[in-house]
């Protein structure tokens, strides 16, 4: 245990280290297009210098453009909630290897992760990635974007630019109440059939929950929920992440966001992206710097993960959330006893919003669609502990899948970034599809 410990504080320091070097030395702007040749010129003790001149236009394409180079369908959709967000969608009606064809095709909705958006599910591109898959398969494949990332910043009155304004008045709790029925209703509509797959991964899951508990005829609309790394309970959460809980369990970003504003958190800048992505070109950096700083959030996998398409990663992740979102799930994090309720505002602003001293409480049990749990054995996110109280607890009345990924170090990023995560996953989540027609 000792040398583990030591390992990740040496790692850490290493990482933060040599980070911050590259960024202190190198002071300048990434110039170019998805066009042509990229590149990125800076000053380095006062001298212009061009640091690289690579070509990979994955890197820089937004999902549109990354479905389209691959010459799949894509359509973007534009959907307006009832308080206000204008979230922008993406589908692949069909594959190639099943084109459009007659008659109506099962319908299936990807639901990102935190920070994250709807590129979770094309990133490592066709044969490889889920959306790919299930167009392939003849699924008619609609990726959500939740409000406050890089799709979904806009709304019919407020300013997002506005960094501290009431944009960012939210936290997965709305993704809950207004987007997923939002999605979900649109889905229905716009393709005529009565019910759809639902598959989330990280927030995707938090929010699903509890969307099924706000809106109970969600439960008759997803005929199957997906869950990948579910996230309701972070007692036992291993991330570093954890060391924010202190500071939300004293009321301290209670009183920030009551005082100061809800705040944007990780914003998506294309010229961070772009240098990150510069920064991970090589196998030296993409270990020693870029994997590490995944790493040491979600859980060590260093066989899963492809150094070739890190900067892929590196430009669409972060994609944008609210400071709000980060502090909700800080009020969960290391909690004697697990639960899974709405935003707390502390005591004084429970009682005049919710009219008691705590808040409401997701109630689980109404989460009566049938639902997959898949998780992974090194999930520092989503840790294994966590999920297996939620599923001994029996609140969940109908899950139909209980299943740990079948390998040693799977961690939160391998549900969409593993090597080898169709054969160790998505040929599951295909299979159940199929005995859900």
């Amino acid at each position: 245990m000792m040398e583990k410990s030591g390992f990740i504080v040496s790692t850490l320091t290493i990482t933060i280290i040599t980070y911050f070097a590259a960024v202190g030395l190198v002071n300048g702007d990434v110039t170019g297009s998805v066009e042509g040749v990229l590149n990125i010129t800076g000053t380095l003790n006062g001298t212009p210098v061009v640091i690289l001149n690579p070509n990979f236009d994955d890197a820089f394409l937004t999902v549109p453009q990354f479905i389209s180079k691959y010459r799949y369908p894509v359509e973007v959709h534009n959907l307006t909630t009832a308080d206000g967000y204008i979230l922008s969608i993406h589908r692949i009606p069909y594959g190639l290897k099943s084109p459009a064809g007659n008659g109506t095709k099962p319908v299936v909705y990807l639901q990102h992760g935190l920070v994250s958006s709807s590129a979770s599910w094309i990133i490592n591109g066709p044969g490889k990635s889920l959306a790919f898959l299930l167009a392939d398969e003849g699924y008619d494949v609609w990726m959500g974007n939740f409000r406050g990332n890089k799709y979904s910043r806009n709304h019919t009155s407020f300013d997002p630019n506005d960094k501290m304004g009431p944009f960012w008045d939210f936290s997965f709790h709305e993704n809950a109440q207004y987007d997923i029925p939002t999605c979900i209703n649109y889905m229905l509509n716009k393709t005529g059939v009565s019910s759809l797959i639902y598959v989330g991964h990280s927030m995707g899951t938090t929010s699903f929950f509890a969307a099924a508990t706000i809106d109970a005829t969600l439960n008759q609309k997803v005929k199957l929920f997906v869950a990948l790394a579910p996230v309701v309970y972070m007692t036992y959460i291993k991330s570093p992440l954890r060391l924010l809980a202190p500071l939300v369990l004293t009321g301290l970003t209670q009183e920030v966001i009551l005082t100061y504003g809800p705040g944007e958190f990780q914003p998506n800048d294309e010229n961070q992206a772009k240098f990150r992505s510069y920064t991970c070109l090589t196998d030296l950096t993409a270990d020693l710097v870029c994997n590490n700083l995944y790493f040491l959030i979600m859980g060590f996998d260093f066989p899963q993960m492809n150094n070739s398409q890190i900067p892929v990663y590196q430009s669409n992740y972060p994609q944008g959330s609210s400071l709000k979102t980060i502090a909700h799930y800080g009020q969960y994090m290391n909690q004697v006893t697990p639960n899974f309720c709405q935003f707390s505002y502390g005591s004084v602003q429970n009682l005049l919003k919710y009219g008691s001293l705590t808040p409401p409480c997701y109630d689980l049990t109404k989460v009566t669609v049938p639902t997959a749990l898949y998780w992974g054995d090194n999930d520092w996110l989503a840790d294994p502990t966590d999920i297996q109280i939620l599923y001994q607890s029996n609140i969940l009345p109908n899950v139909v899948v209980y299943k740990q990924v079948n390998w040693n170090g799977f961690n939160h990023a391998d549900f969409i970034w593993a090597i080898d995560v169709k054969t160790l996953l998505y040929d599951d989540i295909i299979a159940l599809a199929k005995n859900y027609p």
